[in-house]
């Protein structure tokens, strides 16, 4: 391209941006010249000329978010949220609301797509109140994408929106259509769709609940302190927050109350009558049944690798939302788990990587990487006997994991332990000496054995 060219494909990409918060050098940084030259006939200048001068509700504008969004939904996606939603959250919101002959409850669903998460929402609440038609419910859904708002209020889905969803589900809530299926009446009147993006006002002035999953991996970083904040005001005192599975709150972490659930971690902002407090703050819950191990589908593999690679590149945001779609088509994996609690502890955010860890644990009890991963966290807290417990345990499940063999190691050594140190050290060197030297010594390193064995080198050289 010409110099010319990318300054009229950087100017472009700013304006939509600004406009719509959204990431676009991340998300597309290779495609972003062939799209925005598509979009624009040709002719980029003029391009972002009309841009400049037409509101976000016009079709040119439509066609941009259009190219530019994630319509990646399907109908109760991320099962568990739903699971908690019913066994946690609605009976102990719905008791109050109750108690105080209030009842009406408030939801939220941002960046909703072709509406499948909002009509999920609007059929669990269906299933769960037997007094349904005494409540005022207000369930909105709220996009930047007009087109697919529309898709939402006709209610019509082909069968890839059923993807992972019960089967007793189609039978009791569609028709079918053609080759289609469309939602009933009764479910499709309980939801109102507005388009909004997350730089508007709200729809609403207080929420119970706020459905924001997996919108926030696309934003520019700078806009999310902001989007946080707009949350936390929008939710009532008690109100739930449900982010995506590879998201976590970033800025102010201290005022919300996380509930730590097996493998989903979920927020509260703390009732007026509680204070949070260091100690408080988090919360370990239970779930009436636990975890099970599902087989898998040839299509994990690649969206594995490919959350690795870009985890090895430090390109957390990238393998960010490759393992949101990852765990939420395959739950029962413990190895994303790993990485998901792996991408937490980079972010510093330790009980949401406490609860994937936890969580793989429990779908694989010998899964080395996760007690790996358990002692890097543990060391965060200072606690290094329970991380030589937890280096330990990996050692026992892989008796070559040679991450685990290098940090026991160096723990040993920082108490004066040299021989134990110089013999752990030793023996993970030993195993380097059987792998190709190209290859990377473990999904959670950049490194190669080549690379790592030159390190254990010098560490051996201060032993010795």
């Amino acid at each position: 391209m010409s110099s010319l060219d990318s300054a009229a494909v950087t100017r472009v990409v700013q304006l939509i941006e600004h406009r719509t918060g959204l990431d676009l050098t991340a998300q597309f940084r290779h495609e972003l010249p062939t799209l925005l030259d598509r979009l624009a006939g040709g002719d980029l200048n003029a391009f972002a000329r009309r841009l400049h001068l037409s509101a976000d509700s016009s079709a040119e504008w439509q066609s941009v978010i259009s190219t530019f969004t994630i319509g990646e939904t399907y109908f109760m996606r991320d099962s568990e949220h739903f699971r908690i939603l019913r066994q946690k959250i609605l009976p102990a919101l719905t008791m109050e609301k109750r108690q105080a002959s209030n009842l009406e409850l408030t939801i939220w669903c941002m960046g909703c797509a072709t509406g499948e998460e909002p009509y999920s929402l609007a059929i669990t609440l269906y299933e769960f109140l037997p007094d349904l038609a005494n409540w005022t419910l207000n369930i909105i859904g709220t996009d930047i994408n007009s087109k697919a708002l529309d898709a939402a209020r006709q209610g019509l889905y082909r069968r890839w929106s059923f993807r992972h969803t019960p089967e007793y589900l189609e039978k009791r809530y569609f028709e079918p259509v053609d080759q289609s299926l469309r939602l009933i009446p009764t479910i499709r009147q309980m939801v109102t769709f507005q388009r909004a993006s997350l730089l508007d006002v709200p729809p609403v002035a207080t929420c119970d609940i706020v459905f924001c999953r997996n919108v926030m991996l696309y934003l520019r970083r700078d806009l999310l302190e902001g989007v946080e904040n707009m949350m936390y005001r929008v939710l009532r005192p008690g109100g739930w927050l449900l982010l995506g599975q590879a998201e976590a709150i970033r800025y102010e972490r201290e005022r919300w109350r996380l509930h730590i659930f097996p493998g989903v971690p979920i927020y509260e902002k703390p009732p007026l009558r509680s204070t949070t407090g260091s100690l408080g703050r988090v919360r370990y819950e239970s779930l009436d049944t636990p975890l099970k191990t599902l087989p898998t589908t040839g299509s994990l593999v690649d969206d594995y690798a490919r959350a690795v690679a870009a985890l090895r590149l430090e390109d957390m945001k990238q393998a960010a939302q490759i393992l949101s779609g990852l765990v939420s088509r395959q739950p029962h994996h413990a190895p994303t788990h790993t990485l998901l609690a792996y991408l937490f502890a980079n972010q510093k955010a330790l009980p949401e990587a406490e609860a994937h860890v936890e969580a793989a644990l429990r779908l694989d009890p010998l899964q080395a990487n996760a007690f790996y991963v358990k002692a890097l966290l543990a060391m965060e807290k200072s606690d290094d006997a329970a991380a030589r417990t937890h280096l330990k345990a990996a050692l026992y499940c892989d008796r070559q994991h040679v991450l685990a063999m290098d940090v026991l190691a160096a723990l040993q050594f920082k108490v004066g332990s040299w021989p134990d140190a110089y013999r752990l050290w030793r023996n993970a060197r030993r195993v380097l000496a059987t792998l190709p030297p190209q290859n990377y010594v473990s999904d959670l390193s950049e490194m190669t054995v080549h690379g790592f064995d030159d390190a254990l080198k010098l560490r051996l050289k201060g032993v010795i």
